[in-house]
């Protein structure tokens, strides 16, 4: 078990149950009173959990709008080879039917409204998938929070994982029937979860920059270039363009000249390891052991390893 702030502990076995392994909590991050960050460390790699508590409906656009550009910030400094899953009091409806692009299923609960509208959209800029309404139960176990005269129920407590990890929840529902001190129900969703999938680097392209040696090609890409850089610096100077604009659009001048004037360099054939001609010399010279032809073995043995 270890002890988070005064009051608050989480309770975690270590990787593999031994107790040398490393420890389970790696890091701990209260950003703000409504939002913190746990690092741990599991075998299928480093988890991140963000705890939130988004401000109620009583308190004004301009909070609600300062927590999520918080939330953002601290998504944002998880890398993208980590797990990450978001969850707690998002104070938001998001509603019954299915909006895949925007990570809901169809088993929500409700009407959707305005705050509802605002986590539908971090989650489909985060790529992450509420796991709370990707199972049909009954609405008991859907709902999250209730009212003190027990007339309004509704769900607004979450749980988000990643896109990629989705296959990977096995249930998620409300546990009403747990006494938890407070108007909200608890929510639990087991997942198994999987090992961390590296994105893929994106090759840049390779021109043929050997043509370069010929000085009529060199020429004729620097008037081109030339031509091109002075049309576009007539644009920036007229649209006052900022230096990233700038750069990009430089950049991509420089691709479209190189792919017309050089074209992509061809990847040249890998020579197999072992040639046909290797093949028939080790032939030849197993044959000539086995004659006891020593002399022409010899040969054949140096001629191989040339």
């Amino acid at each position: 078990m270890s002890q988070l702030s005064p009051g608050y502990s989480i309770v975690r076995s270590r990787p593999n149950g031994h107790p040398k392994s490393p420890p389970a909590k790696l890091s701990f991050n209260a950003i703000n009173d409504r939002i913190l960050v746990v690092k741990l460390n599991t075998k299928k790699g480093i988890l991140n959990i963000i705890q939130v508590y988004a401000p109620t409906s009583a308190c004004s656009l301009e909070e609600i709008e300062e927590f999520y550009n918080n939330l953002q910030n601290a998504k944002d400094k998880i890398s993208e080879r980590e797990l990450c899953i978001v969850m707690g009091d998002m104070n938001a409806k998001v509603g019954e039917g299915e909006d895949r692009e925007c990570g809901i299923g169809p088993f929500g609960l409700g009407i959707r409204n305005e705050r509802g509208d605002m986590l539908a959209t971090f989650c489909q800029t985060n790529n992450l998938t509420i796991a709370n309404t990707l199972f049909e139960q009954p609405k008991r176990r859907r709902y999250t929070w209730i009212s003190p005269d027990h007339k309004i129920r509704n769900q607004i407590d979450y749980i988000m994982v990643d896109k990629g990890q989705v296959s990977a929840v096995l249930r998620s529902k409300t546990l009403p029937g747990a006494y938890c001190d407070t108007d909200h129900m608890l929510v639990i969703t087991i997942l198994r979860l999987k090992q961390t999938r590296y994105p893929r680097v994106k090759q840049a392209v390779r021109f043929d920059t050997d043509k370069l040696s010929d000085p009529e090609t060199t020429q004729i890409i620097k008037v081109e270039l030339s031509n091109r850089f002075d049309d576009l610096l007539k644009v920036w100077e007229k649209e006052d363009s900022i230096p990233e604009i700038i750069w990009n659009s430089m950049k991509e001048t420089l691709k479209v000249v190189c792919e017309d004037k050089l074209g992509r360099k061809k990847k040249r054939k890998k020579k197999p390891f072992i040639s046909d001609e290797v093949v028939q010399l080790a032939s030849q010279k197993s044959q000539a052991r086995k004659a006891r032809k020593f002399e022409e073995y010899k040969r054949l043995k140096a001629e191989i390893k040339q």
